[in-house]
């Protein structure tokens, strides 16, 4: 996903929605100037920040992942390894009883 344009366009329709406010309640244009690069600004940075957390969750859950990959792959080696010495682990294999349990 490309979090790069999130600030850009939080700000072009922040920017848009000011504009169009301006427009309808007739506002002098130097005012509408000013209230619109208030805007563009405050909310750049408002994108600044959403960019930041929404990087931060994407990170986070692509780490979390790999782990679950490494950790599936760590499994499967421990299970053919028993298979290839013709040993169980009885901890933790699955009990046929355990189906029938409530």
């Amino acid at each position: 996903m490309r979090t790069r344009y999130i600030p850009a366009g939080v700000m072009l329709v922040a920017g848009a929605v000011t504009c169009i406010v301006s427009i309808v309640q007739n506002q002098d244009i130097v005012k509408s100037l000013i209230t619109l690069l208030v805007v563009l600004i405050l909310f750049y940075v408002i994108g600044l920040v959403a960019k930041f957390f929404i990087e931060k969750i994407l990170k986070d859950l692509k780490e979390n992942k790999n782990l679950q990959q490494a950790d599936e792959d760590d499994t499967s080696s421990d299970l053919e390894k028993n298979s290839e010495n013709g040993s169980v682990d009885v901890k933790n294999s699955p009990d046929i009883n355990d189906r029938n349990r409530l």
